[in-house]
């Protein structure tokens, strides 16, 4: 069981004005309508603008299945992703063990579900089957995790809607700092989670994070 405790605090900021060589205003480029974000903490994902008007934001072709409308005050978001890599290894152990060449390969399913009702509470479920093919040598603990519950938590918005403290309990992917000792371990084949209760501020963008999935190994492909 792991206990933790996290404060996000914005600070609000003032955009440069943007002034021309003769003094006078320079015209701004309009703000790029929003669009699908696909990041490396899939719960941090945010559809909401699905709920403008067709013209104010980027259409997607997974746009249907992102912020589905259940009734008024429901919306659920549907995801996934795969991803396949290819590792070799030669004299790993330094003749330790045989053989000392490994070619094998690594894949790796996500599915998850994300349920809100309004700003007030929240249900996130994540489902992963890892697996690992033609491996010589023994499995490593993070090769492997056949078709079990990766994430499952839940959301409450502790002083109500418009207030930002949130209190989530359950099975949940956690990242701090530089990630050396609590992170979700993107580079193994099953990434790392824990198991707790977590109780946080955040207000607008942030905290939020997004990391490219591209390694000259790896290949991913996320909806």
């Amino acid at each position: 069981m792991t206990l933790g405790l996290a404060l996000l605090v914005s600070s609000p900021f003032a955009a440069a004005q943007q002034t021309a060589p003769d003094g006078g205003q320079k015209e701004v480029p309009p703000k790029p309508k929003p669009g699908p974000k696909h990041l490396d903490l899939r719960y941090d994902e945010d559809f909401s603008y699905l709920d403008g008007e067709p013209d104010s934001y980027q259409k997607d072709f997974f746009d249907p299945i992102k912020n589905i409308k259940l009734g008024d005050d429901w919306r659920l978001t549907l995801g996934g992703e795969f991803r396949f890599r290819m590792e070799a290894e030669t004299n790993r152990a330094f003749g330790a063990t045989e053989p000392a060449q490994d070619t094998f390969t690594l894949y790796r399913y996500l599915l998850h579900a994300d349920l809100k009702y309004r700003n007030l509470f929240r249900v996130f479920a994540q489902g992963i089957a890892a697996f690992d093919e033609d491996r010589d040598l023994a499995l490593r603990p993070t090769d492997e995790n056949r078709w079990d519950v990766h994430q499952l938590f839940f959301d409450v918005r502790v002083l109500g809607e418009d207030q930002p403290w949130t209190l989530r309990l359950g099975r949940q992917e956690l990242p701090y700092g530089n990630e050396r000792l609590v992170s979700p371990l993107e580079w193994v084949n099953v990434r790392r989670r824990f198991d707790g209760v977590k109780l946080f501020a955040r207000d607008g963008e942030v905290g939020r994070r997004s990391v490219v999935r591209q390694t000259g190994h790896c290949s991913a492909q996320a909806a």
